[in-house]
């Protein structure tokens, strides 16, 4: 198993911090958390893409770095989403 580290604000639609998920591609694994928790979708996808706030790192490796959507995860992966901050 795989283990997702969620953002504050996804505390309020999960209480949890953490969830287990089986191997596979990024977005089956998102789609596992969404299976799980169905309200965090909107902070996940827009239109079948995922928003443009969030950065979703793999053993501390930005996926867009990676193979996006794409890329590959294993057994004792550690992901981690955040939302990116901007100002000025």
């Amino acid at each position: 198993m795989a283990i997702v580290y969620f953002p504050a604000p996804f505390l309020k639609k999960t209480n949890v911090s953490s969830m287990t998920i089986r191997p596979g591609n990024l977005l089956q694994c998102l789609e596992q958390i969404i299976e799980k928790f169905p309200d965090v979708a909107s902070f996940i996808f827009s239109n079948s893409e995922l928003v443009p706030f969030i950065k979703i790192f793999i053993n501390r490796v930005d996926s867009n770095k990676l193979d996006g959507l794409d890329t590959h995860i294993s057994n004792g992966d550690e992901l981690q989403i955040v939302f990116a901050v901007a100002g000025g």
